[in-house]
């Protein structure tokens, strides 16, 4: 069995509130969760790519906002690794994010959850639930 459920990241330190909620509902749904912050655009070229080549869990969520390029990269970084069984899930914290993660080249497989304009919080709680969703199906304690 493996440490960790999922391996969730979030773009800078300004995410940490949004992704105190995220975090908050693992933990109520009984899922262990390695938190981390690492941004591509901050660590641009290779350390993004190791970071996310390093990854041991089988699925990351990525949470952020403005251009949330972090998703694709590291959806791409999996594809270019053949690691076929990871599962990327991009968390938008707002509709420049969501256009990031919607408008990405085909081959580059990315999970989101709709976007509620008028509350974040509701996309991070529907995320939430998705998560849950898709890790109790290996784990029937979740």
């Amino acid at each position: 069995m493996k440490k960790y459920h999922l391996r969730f990241s979030m773009g800078s330190m300004s995410d940490w509130r949004m992704g105190n909620l995220l975090l908050a509902l693992m933990k109520k749904f009984g899922i262990r969760v390695h938190p981390s912050v690492a941004s591509c655009h901050w660590s641009a070229g290779n350390d993004f790519t190791v970071f996310i080549a390093g990854i041991e869990e089988d699925l990351i969520a990525i949470m952020g906002g403005l251009s949330l390029a972090a998703p694709g990269i590291a959806g791409s970084t999996i594809q270019n690794l053949e690691e076929f069984g990871k599962l990327v899930f991009g968390i938008p914290l707002d509709e420049a994010a969501l256009s990031a993660i919607q408008d990405l080249p085909p081959g580059v497989p990315i999970l989101t959850c709709g976007f509620n304009k008028k509350d974040v919080t509701i996309s991070i709680t529907n995320a939430a639930l998705a998560v849950a969703r898709i890790i109790g199906r290996d784990d029937p304690a979740v």
